[in-house]
């Protein structure tokens, strides 16, 4: 069975469902912590801050489950070009504008990414994890027009 998800909630709840399964998961700022070999909190923004506009990475990390137990996770990351870092950053900031607050700079660094947790295997490269992401986003839009169309929506 296959998963493509839009997003992951805090991993110890969420993703432990998913741990036999494939999946492509995204991540958002406070997604969940992933860890070294020694155990070592990783600013994923940091370890691929080198990447220029649409250029994509990954590496192996740890995650750590409620009860303790570490297991290794895969994250591919691809850094926006400019027009989708600008586009994708007007949500987050006028959310925290009604709130009377500012965007944390961990928020507007993370944007500039589109980091996600695949299960696939290795031999399928980033990239290839990337478009196989892009297409799930395509036939959610589809759904979202048809919806529409339908008259389908939330009453």
């Amino acid at each position: 069975m296959r998963y493509i998800a839009k997003r992951i909630l805090p991993f110890p709840t969420t993703l432990f469902d998913f741990i036999d399964r494939l999946y492509i998961l995204r991540l958002h700022t406070d997604g969940f912590a992933v860890y070294d070999e020694n155990g070592n909190t990783v600013d994923i923004t940091g370890v691929f801050a080198g990447l220029k506009s649409g250029e994509s990475g990954e590496a192996a990390f740890f995650a750590v489950l409620s009860d303790k137990t570490r297991i290794p996770v895969r994250i591919c990351v691809k850094r926006k070009d400019k027009e989708a870092c600008e586009n994708s950053r007007k949500r987050p900031e006028s959310r925290a504008s009604r709130k009377g607050r500012s965007l944390r700079e961990k928020t507007v660094v993370f944007n500039e990414f589109i980091v996600v947790v695949p299960s696939l295997p290795n031999s399928v490269v980033a990239d290839e994890v990337f478009e196989t992401y892009r297409r799930r986003r395509q036939v959610e839009i589809s759904f979202k027009r048809l919806k529409s169309i339908l008259d389908l929506g939330q009453r």
